[in-house]
């Protein structure tokens, strides 16, 4: 994760590391967005039609951790049975690999 983003929710586990006002409930869904904005918004969203999350990840500019390493995770982890991806851009990863 890197600056500008908004956090991570776990509700299985009550975790909440995030600038947003609500937490969600649990469910089977993993949320991952790189916006901040767009990712409060469908939490609100998704708490005013009682969906719930395996996990909200807003990531930011993916200082540290990008998409792949998320994919990665919740592409085995038990209480995830999809993944949704806003995604703005692919970060310099691609621009730095092309350079090679």
């Amino acid at each position: 994760m890197g600056p500008n983003c908004l956090g991570t929710i776990r509700p299985s586990t009550e975790l909440n590391a995030s600038f947003a006002r609500k937490g969600t409930k649990p469910g089977k869904i993993a949320f991952l967005s790189q916006s901040g904005a767009l990712g409060t918004s469908v939490l609100d969203w998704a708490v005013s039609r009682d969906i719930g999350f395996s996990a909200f990840v807003s990531l930011g500019s993916m200082l540290d951790i990008d998409f792949g390493d998320l994919i990665d995770y919740f592409g085995v982890d038990s209480q995830t049975r999809s993944i949704i991806i806003y995604l703005e851009s692919l970060g310099n990863t691609l621009r730095t690999q092309r350079n090679l």
